[in-house]
């Protein structure tokens, strides 16, 4: 077992090395997070499970959990997955990237955005009014999540949230878009359920502030509250249940101490996604099955109403498939990670090309944009692409749409609105320390 974890530790060394070759890693490097991830989901848990951490669903009735050997073959898939990626994106940094005598960006249309800020933020605040816990406020909650985990009623009670984050990054960071953007996240962090919501719009917050102060990585004090903000956000589900139920704040503070101890020592059912990547492994070898990429086709019947529809597919059908009678994923809640997913669709050939591929496409997309004005269009959408990577990652590929796509839905509208409405004459639009907006002289191209 230790080898494994050295093997597992070298990868990560040489990863880190082959991806940085050039010196050119930042905080919004797609190797970052792909580095981040593997080192806190699979080399950490790997760690606390050879110190005495116990493996998943290991002392559950009826539940068959994730052994060693099972663990060990997951983390080695893992390392594959991790060399593979880092080695594609080596090949993208140096890759020739044709440029074009005159650069093909999207500027921001002020108008075009006002008029789209002007929709996405009274829908948000109708959407958060019905759909969301606010203490204080009694209006007709209801969770309105049921069909495939989500709802146009669902998705518009974030837009308010989401249209401030747009404010934020286009006109900066000003006092009238951050503190209803904080009263927002605080309504989002109690409602017990689907902490991307918190998670994703404050990460989108930070690149944003890199951004503005052109700055490659956060200051050290901002990694510590970027620390402390993980350990905060891994019980918030069962804060939000806490709080809605009429806790105390001693009960809340108990909360807390307790997801701290269990983190600390490995418990953490978030620190399980290793164990539960093994988990699938296994199952799909013992169904026999490959699919082909058939992974993502339940995208394809999304639009259709599960009214109309009973046994419409599940976004994770593929995982409903493979589940046996002693591992039902489906009631687990359990995930089979990017690299699980790729296993599913051709193997460990997959796991060595699909995964790659998309980090090679990223490193090219971020080469391109790097040194463009943060105003750029392209620019904008790489940073919401980026900052949806930790639930591609977790969730697999079919969450490269459902992220940027329909859960970030003002963020995406802004950039395509952008993208495909002809607006003659465009000019950028240029942060000066007076507004944050001065039009220049110089027509975009």
């Amino acid at each position: 077992m230790i080898s494994y974890f050295f093997l597992d530790v070298f990868i990560v060394f040489l990863s880190f090395i082959i991806i940085n070759h050039n010196k050119s890693l930042t905080f919004y490097h797609p190797g970052t997070i792909l580095l981040l991830y593997h080192v806190f989901t699979n080399t950490l848990r790997f760690f606390s499970v050879m110190n005495g951490s116990e493996l998943a669903f290991l002392n559950f009735r009826r539940i068959e959990g994730a052994n060693i050997e099972e663990l060990m073959r997951a983390l080695f898939y893992a390392d594959i997955g991790l060399l593979s990626s880092s080695i594609a994106i080596a090949i993208a940094e140096n890759v020739h990237i044709k440029t074009a005598k005159r650069i093909q960006n999207i500027p921001i249309n002020r108008k075009l955005l006002n008029g789209i800020l002007a929709f996405t933020i009274p829908m948000g605040i109708v959407g958060a009014a019905t759909q969301l816990y606010i203490p204080t406020i009694d209006a007709n909650f209801t969770d309105a999540e049921g069909s495939n985990g989500f709802s146009f009623a669902a998705i518009i009670s974030t837009w308010f949230g989401l249209s401030m984050l747009a404010l934020i990054y286009f006109r900066g960071f000003k006092v009238k878009y951050l503190l209803p953007l904080l009263i927002y996240l605080f309504i989002i962090a109690i409602q017990g359920a689907n902490r991307y919501r918190l998670v994703l719009p404050c990460m989108f917050l930070l690149i944003c502030y890199l951004y503005h102060y052109k700055l490659k990585w956060p200051k050290p004090m901002q990694f510590v509250f970027l620390f402390v903000f993980i350990l905060l956000t891994l019980p918030l589900k069962e804060v939000g249940k806490l709080i809605q139920e009429g806790g105390s704040i001693t009960d809340v503070s108990t909360l807390f101490e307790e997801s701290i101890n269990s983190t600390s020592n490995g418990s953490s059912g978030d620190q399980q996604f290793l164990d539960q990547f093994a988990m699938t492994l296994t199952e799909i070898d013992r169904k026999g099955k490959i699919y082909y990429g058939g992974t993502i086709i339940p995208l394809l019947v999304l639009p259709i109403p599960r009214s109309g529809w009973a046994e419409k597919p599940t976004l994770n059908q593929w995982q409903v498939d493979i589940a046996s009678k002693n591992r039902p994923f489906d009631k687990l809640g359990s995930i089979a990670t990017i690299y699980g997913e790729s296993y599913a669709n051709f193997r460990l050939a997959g796991v060595v090309f699909l995964p790659a591929l998309l980090f090679y496409f990223l490193t090219i997309w971020y080469r391109k944009i790097k040194n463009r004005n943060m105003f750029d269009m392209d620019k904008f959408l790489y940073t919401l692409i980026f900052v949806c990577m930790i639930q591609v990652l977790r969730d697999g590929f079919i969450s490269l749409f459902l992220f940027p796509v329909l859960i970030n839905m003002p963020l995406f509208l802004i950039y395509v609105l952008h993208r495909f409405t002809n607006t003659p004459k465009k000019r950028q639009l240029k942060r000066n320390a007076k507004n944050n907006f001065n039009r220049s002289l110089t027509p975009s191209i």
